[in-house]
């Protein structure tokens, strides 16, 4: 499976390794309490207002329970709070004259008929502030009043309200929290259904005060085992981890505490040792899971079978090799092999020619993707795959792949000296423009923080940033940031809806002979909007039940049974197909279907060019994997982009990509190096590296031994 979405989720609930770091403070850890004479004591303490417990148990340190977990956030480390900078989108009005309207909960608060300007504008004139002024013309003071509050002082308002015609006068005496304050409670009254989702666009994580991120109460905190918190422990990587336990006896000179550990120390170091293997000694133990990527998400739970010790399992991984350097692989299949030797079945799905060579039993599936798969090609050894004729796996497993670009002749690009964002040396590297340059390294070594900390977090403030200069960025019109993130802020968005072509499919639906007799209309044929779609659900086709400290959980919409319209419009033909029967076409399914439209054609064969013909127009963007994700992107991208000159940033392009596919990839690649724009992308896939015009190698290892240029 891939990475969980639960925000109590961390590598080390997931490995057990945070269990037995709450077992070990326990059992010898010591209360410390800071403002008190007596430093060091277990229990209450007579000297001051320390509650520590006679007795230290384990569910103390734990942030998923009630004992442990911090009151203020309930064990997340963070709050979600309002953010005042997407709250105030037009700083170029007043607050109660559209500075707030981009989003319909700004606009209510910013109503200048409503209570909350009416409550405002007293405000300023106990302050003297002028709140008729541009946002962006009010001082620092005034404008963190308006976010923030003015405590428990009252004001006296009278409220000249209006609304839908109607006039009145209301008067009443109140306190002003200020903007925030406001919608942060409208938010928690709303966040245990999806009501509160809407509101999540001027929302932001701001790390909780009380715990300061450490998720855990003053009691938990308070506990110390060789000089560290359990959270103070927890944010070290695993291999500083490593280094931690190995050298116990230099830091603990009680033999007692050491005997006690010693037990629960070989427990944490096989489970760290398995996690160094697997290539994620860069990661802390307190890193969030929902903020892994794919494979690091598959690689952390395969960590975690390897150690459960079971036998007559059949596990299944998708791709675990997803973000793996070269020299990683030979460890991951170890581990594999490993599981096997276990007694268990070990079943993956993989693109990576090392661990498909390493197989004991290969099935290739074909001959397409799509409608065009779903046959075995072939199956057996390795010799019986490249020797069969039919398997195009076969033949890239004999034959890497190989595209003939015309050769590009490099020219001077992006010019950084110093770059320093994370674990970056502050070191000094050149960007060439006018072909593919490929930033390897090792997971952790520094290739994401060079791309996108340093040089488009420059671009985007047009400024140096984490670096001590930067140039070069005048030599393009545009430059285009594709990572794995999810594009767009609606749950409802799709492959349709995203490129930009659904558009053209409605008007296509609005102008049957059937629609028109009914009145339905273009709007109506959009799951955005009222009218059309599935009012139970939204138009999303499923029903969200929060399940509050634990991830959301999904359901088929009842109703529309997942179609995400009404009826009336689901039977509304064109060429024997409704909105929603067109939406579960494939790319190439698609191609064919609207062959005579040429509105729609340039987009169907953009999409085959990035290897995306097998999905379909209306998958949602969040059931995409990461690779998939920032070829879409690519794809709206290159739309209408053949006349400027674009600098593209890509982060592992081939996630999820076939040999074959990556073929594909390459040669969209080089049409457009041809075109005169720029790649500059972050790989492991070695056919990638090969086609690249100019390599940067970062490392030698991940996390802190890593962020030096290496070639």
């Amino acid at each position: 499976n891939s990475k969980t979405q639960n925000p109590r989720s961390t590598l080390g609930t997931v490995t057990e390794i945070y269990d037995y770091y709450r077992l070990l403070f326990s059992r010898v850890g010591t209360a410390y309490c800071p403002d008190c004479v007596n430093k060091l004591h277990k229990g209450k303490c007579k000297k001051c207002n320390f509650t520590g417990k006679e007795i230290l148990n384990a569910s103390m340190f734990s942030f998923n329970h009630e004992e442990g977990a911090c009151s203020a956030c309930k064990g997340l480390g963070y709050k979600i709070v309002c953010d005042s900078e997407k709250l105030v989108a037009n700083p170029e009005l007043a607050l109660g004259n559209g500075a707030m309207n981009a989003h319909k909960t700004g606009k209510f608060y910013g109503d200048p008929f409503g209570q909350y300007i009416a409550i405002l504008h007293e405000v300023g004139k106990i302050h003297a502030f002028d709140y008729t002024l541009p946002w962006k013309d009010l001082n620092p003071d005034a404008q963190h009043i308006a976010m923030h509050g003015t405590a428990e002082q009252s004001y006296d308002v009278v409220w000249k309200h209006k609304r839908k015609g109607k006039e009145g006068i209301h008067k009443f005496t109140t306190i002003w929290k200020g903007f925030t304050a406001y919608i942060e409670e409208e938010f928690e009254r709303k966040h245990a259904d999806k009501r509160g989702d809407e509101m999540l666009p001027i929302m932001k994580h701001e790390q909780c005060k009380s715990c300061k991120g450490a998720r855990l109460n003053k009691e938990a905190a308070a506990v110390k085992f060789a000089d560290l918190s359990i959270a103070e422990l927890s944010s070290k990587s695993v291999k500083q981890s490593i280094d931690f336990f190995n050298n116990l006896k230099e830091k603990i000179n009680d033999k007692n505490t050491l005997k006690i550990a010693d037990d629960l120390r070989s427990e944490i170091l096989q489970r760290l040792e398995i996690l160094n293997d697997i290539g994620l000694s860069y990661l802390t133990i307190d890193r969030k899971s929902n903020t892994l990527s794919g494979g690091e998400a598959r690689r952390m739970q395969l960590a975690g079978q390897i150690v459960s010790g079971l036998s007559g399992i059949t596990y299944v991984l998708d791709e675990p090799s997803i973000g793996l350097h070269h020299s990683d692989t030979q460890k991951l299949i170890k581990l594999l092999q490993k599981l096997r030797d276990a007694g268990n079945n070990v079943i993956v799905v993989e693109h990576d020619a090392e661990i498909i060579s390493a197989a004991d039993y290969i099935i290739d599936l074909g001959p397409g993707a799509g409608n065009k798969g779903g046959k075995i090609i072939a199956e057996g050894s390795l010799k019986d795959i490249i020797t069969n004729p039919k398997s195009l796996t076969g033949k890239y497993l004999q034959n890497p792949v190989r595209v003939n670009c015309e050769k590009r002749e490099l020219q001077k690009g992006i010019s950084i000296k110093k770059a320093s964002a994370n674990n970056l040396k502050h070191i000094d590297v050149e960007f060439p423009s006018g072909g593919i340059t490929a930033i390897t390294g090792v997971s952790g070594s520094g290739k994401s923080s060079l791309l996108f900390d340093v040089l488009y977090k420059s671009a985007q403030q047009k400024q140096a940033v984490n670096c001590k200069s930067i140039s070069g960025f005048e030599r393009f019109d545009a430059l285009i940031h594709i990572d794995q993130s999810l594009p767009g802020k609606s749950s409802v968005s799709n492959s349709a809806t995203y490129l930009g072509f659904f558009d053209s499919i409605r008007d296509i639906f609005a102008s049957q002979t059937q629609a028109k007799e009914q009145g339905i209309t273009k709007a109506q044929f959009s799951f955005n909007t009222k009218g059309g779609r599935c009012e139970t659900c939204k138009g999303t086709g499923k029903i969200k039940i929060a399940m509050d400290f634990l991830a959301d959980v999904y359901t088929e919409c009842e109703d529309c049974k997942g179609k995400r319209f009404q009826d009336k419009i689901l039977n509304i033909k064109y060429k024997e197909k409704s909105i929603y029967e067109v939406l579960q076409l494939t790319v190439s399914e698609a191609s064919n279907f609207f062959a005579d439209n040429k509105k729609l054609s340039p987009y169907f064969e953009i999409l085959k060019n990035t290897g995306l013909d097998y999905i379909t127009l209306g998958q949602s963007l969040n059931t995409f994997s990461g690779g998939e994700l920032q070829r879409i992107k690519l794809s709206k991208a290159l739309i209408n982009r053949k006349n400027k000159k674009t600098l593209f940033l890509l982060d592992e392009p081939t996630t999820g990509l076939h040999f074959k596919d990556t073929e594909t990839l390459i040669k969209l690649f080089c049409r457009i190096t041809e075109n005169g724009h720029t790649i500059i992308l972050t790989e492991h896939n070695q056919d990638i590296i090969r086609h690249a015009d100019y390599v940067i190698e970062l490392g030698p290892e991940g996390g802190d031994a890593g962020g030096y240029v290496i070639n």
